[in-house]
């Protein structure tokens, strides 16, 4: 399939495709990454990692490029999103007969992935076909009442473990809408942007009743093979932020994960890489 191809060539064969998939596989929108190059002047990119730091400080934990640009995008799209309109005034468009859905970008269509579409759908205004006759009646998801009820409830903050984020909030249905899940206040939570997202990506599970008897577990997806990757990851980050070296932070994480197995999360990992080289320096160069 690549022989005689250029690199352009290449990346778009695998682009939208997971490690493993056939050249005949359906590619998934949410694969195919867009890269950004920023040019700040010094005091910009100063106040940009402040940004930074305190939204990984509010969230309870390191935000990925695309979570971070995601909360500044919504808080100067929509103000914060803790109002008794739904989150989602941005413009999805879902075909009936085949589910994909396009997000509008300042005119451009850019085609976004199952995952998207269920997120927006939990909390989101509905305006009916583009092509009817007669513009449809706007409906919610969720209406102004249940959603004033389940913020107030839930102090007008995500709901998650740890995050303090009290802006860029949607409801999501505990047992969800696909799945028989009603608008009764119990099925309903308050969540960020960012743990809204890492529920519909699968490294996220929310089961119980609100507001009291709910659980959150946090897991990778393992359909790539990746999950263990992208904790091992992140590890050798937490490990470069308490003042370990590059070469010290990549071998305490290969230590570890023999001893935690494929399923451990971000927190049993470290702590074994930090069991396995307590101060930074305890390794060899």
């Amino acid at each position: 399939m690549v022989r005689g191809k250029n690199l352009r060539q290449v990346e778009a064969l695998v682009s939208g495709r997971k490690p493993g998939d056939g050249p005949e596989d359906p590619t998934n929108p949410d694969l195919e990454t867009h890269v950004v190059r920023l040019e700040l002047a010094p005091a910009v990119f100063a106040l940009f990692r402040q940004v930074q730091s305190a939204m990984a400080d509010e969230h309870g934990g390191r935000l990925d490029d695309s979570a971070l640009m995601e909360i500044l995008c919504r808080q100067a799209l929509e103000g914060g999103g803790a109002s008794e309109r739904p989150a989602h005034q941005i413009a999805i468009t879902v075909c009936e007969s085949c589910a994909r859905g396009w997000q509008n970008g300042a005119g451009r269509e850019i085609e976004v992935g199952p995952e998207v579409i269920a997120r927006a759908q939990c909390d989101a205004e509905l305006i009916g076909s583009l092509t009817a006759a007669q513009p449809a009646r706007v409906t919610a998801t969720v209406t102004p009442r249940i959603r004033r009820q389940v913020l107030a409830r839930d102090h007008h903050r995500c709901t998650a473990p740890g995050c303090r984020s009290a802006r860029n909030l949607d409801l999501h249905h505990i047992e969800y809408q696909r799945d028989g899940g009603d608008h009764e206040l119990w099925n309903m939570t308050v969540l960020c942007s960012g743990h809204h997202q890492q529920l519909h990506d699968g490294a996220l599970a929310i089961s119980g009743k609100a507001p009291d008897a709910l659980e959150f577990v946090w897991r990778e997806r393992r359909e790539d093979g990746a999950g263990a990757a992208v904790i091992d990851r992140d590890a050798r980050e937490a490990l470069l932020a308490a003042g370990y070296k590059p070469r010290q932070a990549r071998a305490a994480v290969e230590q570890a994960r023999p001893h935690v197995g494929a399923d451990a999360t971000l927190e049993q990992v470290v702590r074994e890489a930090l069991r396995r080289c307590a101060v930074p320096g305890g390794l060899s160069p």
